[in-house]
């Protein structure tokens, strides 16, 4: 429920993009650790994400490919498109590099919206997403 509540204040534009992050971070933080301990990797997280977006309704798309590769998630919004791109045990900022050096937002260029690039960190220790970061794709 209460991430239903966040996506619903994030398409109303009550919540930014960042505070509906913080949202899906508290959200990994309350899953159980007997269910990720043995499960943990990048695909593992990206799952979880996609399911909880499925879930809620949202416009998402796993594994787009492009020219360059295949970025891990695109969530479509009214007014923007995020891709989303998964690290486990490396920076938010190695993933947002790989989404803008790999030129994912090439995949939407005939889209309207503005795309941006947004980097996750899964660590491994406490097995959430540990930092995040958000960048406008040129």
């Amino acid at each position: 429920d209460q991430m239903n509540i966040a996506f619903r204040d994030l398409r109303r534009k009550r919540k930014t993009f960042e505070q509906f992050l913080e949202s899906v971070c508290r959200w990994y933080a309350g899953i159980p650790y007997s269910v990720t301990d043995k499960n943990q990797n990048e695909q593992f997280y990206q799952a979880l994400f996609y399911s909880l977006m499925v879930g809620i309704g949202a416009d998402v798309e796993a594994e787009g490919q492009t020219a360059d590769g295949r970025f891990d998630i695109a969530l479509k919004m009214q007014d923007a498109i995020y891709i989303l791109e998964f690290k486990f045990n490396k920076t938010a900022h190695e993933a947002t590099e790989q989404i803008l050096t790999k030129d994912y937002a090439v995949r939407f260029a005939a889209d309207a919206r503005p795309v941006y690039a947004v980097g996750l960190n899964v660590s491994e220790d406490r097995r959430t997403i540990e930092s995040y970061e958000v960048v406008a794709c040129k």
